[in-house]
């Protein structure tokens, strides 16, 4: 569980709340925001050689409040 409640130094929540680079990674989570802080934008952002992908905010189901689910995410490094 992710409880937001505060922002970035600058105000915003546009850093991911996880980094994956090129490395394996699984993530459930449900996060909580009754307004007290802005939202992430980006939940995941996963870098494989020079390919980066993000799991927006806006393809996740929301959970409580303003805060987004993250049912399972699962990630792999690439295979040599």
């Amino acid at each position: 569980m992710a409880y937001t409640t505060t922002a970035s130094a600058d105000g915003t929540q546009n850093d991911p709340m996880f980094i994956n680079h090129n490395s394996a990674i699984s993530i459930t989570l449900g996060e909580v925001n009754h307004g007290g802080g802005p939202n992430y934008t980006t939940y995941v952002r996963e870098t494989r050689g020079t390919l980066v992908r993000n799991l927006a905010a806006g393809s996740l189901p929301n959970y409580v409040g303003s805060g987004r689910q993250i049912p399972l995410y699962v990630g792999y490094p690439l295979k040599k």
